[in-house]
């Protein structure tokens, strides 16, 4: 049934991720199966972003998944919003907030993001971007900019109520 499908496609899946184990070519559950670990700093995006993806087909194909290019490698420096008023994005000089800078990732122009996640309003885990004496978040751009979303996207409301 549909429960111990899931549960072989999990154990699949931790054992890829733990890389015991590879699917390429496989015959699971009827289908040609393909797996591959792609980082999104390899496809040009300034971030470190690791994912498994797995493909199937019925009746089998032919299948290669795309290569990245270390040529068109990003860092920090080329989506680094350049404005004049930083203030908002200023992060505060607290006891907390200094412990944040000692603990999180600092994003120099020649640096590659951390994953970003839903949780940057609490803690900055992409990192934290050196300003004048201090530190500062990232902007909204810069968070669009990491996941590869261009200029032209338009961002609707704010960070908190995101």
């Amino acid at each position: 049934g549909n429960g111990s499908t899931l549960k072989l496609m999990l154990g699949l899946l931790g054992s890829i991720i733990n890389g015991n184990s590879t699917l390429d070519g496989s015959d699971c559950l009827g289908y040609d199966v393909h797996q591959t670990i792609l980082d999104s700093q390899d496809f040009g995006v300034p971030q470190r972003r690791r994912r498994v993806f797995i493909v199937g087909f019925k009746p089998p194909r032919r299948f290669q998944f795309p290569q990245g290019n270390g040529d068109s490698r990003k860092y920090f420096a080329d989506i680094k919003e350049l404005r004049g008023d930083y203030s908002r994005y200023m992060m505060p000089r607290t006891p907390s907030r200094g412990k944040m800078a000692n603990e999180c990732p600092i994003l120099k122009d020649d640096a590659i993001a951390s994953t970003l996640t839903t949780k940057n309003d609490r803690w900055r885990n992409a990192g934290l971007v050196p300003q004048g004496d201090w530190y500062r978040f990232l902007t909204e751009r810069e968070m669009a900019r990491l996941q590869g979303f261009p200029d032209s996207f338009k961002i609707v409301g704010t960070l908190q109520a995101a």
